[in-house]
């Protein structure tokens, strides 16, 4: 868990050596586990059942001690799953899940789904994070500072209601009918809420629209 035996902690100790005084890591809302349930507070109990999660929580032990250590001021983001446009769309092996379904929209004019259909998302925009961001780019750092902010949208959406919005939106781009097809469900899977009280009462409430970003995810597209 100590910075020497972590190659985030070798970098950390490069930073601060040259002068950086403030650090910014992008960790994942997936730290509370996968599934999740309920409402998912930055003091929620972490898991490392989940790999990619357990993955990310190993990354914030090792910025909270080199914080202390190295006098870093260190904000840990908790994001949603990413939602906008990519200007490395097109030259990208692996595509967001977005881009996924925006393409079998338009191209197959047929969006199936992998997951069952009642599985909860929370959408995090471009245009918000950015938002965010500005706000975290620009405070004052403090010495040995770690703030963790869950960052995300502030509803949660179903992925057969996010597949509905984007055949919608290919309709009407070429005016065809899309279908969406998805596994047969017995159980409807449990459903969080991600709090972002804290990063909103910091940064101030910023734009949150979906359908204004799956259209720019469209124009990557076409």
């Amino acid at each position: 868990r100590g910075a020497e035996s972590s190659w985030i902690g070798s970098l950390l100790e490069r930073l601060a050596g040259s002068g950086t005084r403030s650090v910014i890591y992008f960790s994942s809302m997936w730290v509370y586990g996968n599934p999740v349930e309920g409402t998912l507070t930055e003091s929620t109990s972490t898991s490392q059942e989940d790999p990619y999660g357990s993955a990310h929580l190993a990354n914030e032990f090792v910025l909270t001690d080199c914080a202390q250590e190295l006098g870093l001021d260190v904000s840990i983001l908790r994001m949603a799953n990413l939602i906008g446009p990519d200007p490395f769309y097109r030259t990208r092996s692996k595509v967001s899940f977005t881009h996924e379904l925006v393409e079998m929209a338009v191209a197959d004019r047929a969006i199936v789904l992998r997951s069952p259909p009642s599985t909860p998302r929370n959408l995090l925009t471009r245009t918000l994070l950015h938002h965010d961001l500005s706000v975290l780019l620009d405070r004052r750092a403090e010495e040995s500072r770690v703030n963790v902010f869950n960052l995300g949208s502030g509803s949660t959406i179903t992925m057969v209601e996010l597949a509905r919005q984007v055949a919608d939106l290919a309709e009407r781009y070429h005016g065809r009918p899309v279908k969406v097809e998805h596994p047969e469900e017995s159980v409807a899977q449990p459903a969080f809420q991600l709090d972002t009280t804290r990063i909103r009462a910091l940064a101030g409430p910023g734009t949150d629209d979906l359908a204004a970003e799956l259209q720019l995810v469209l124009e990557d597209i076409v």
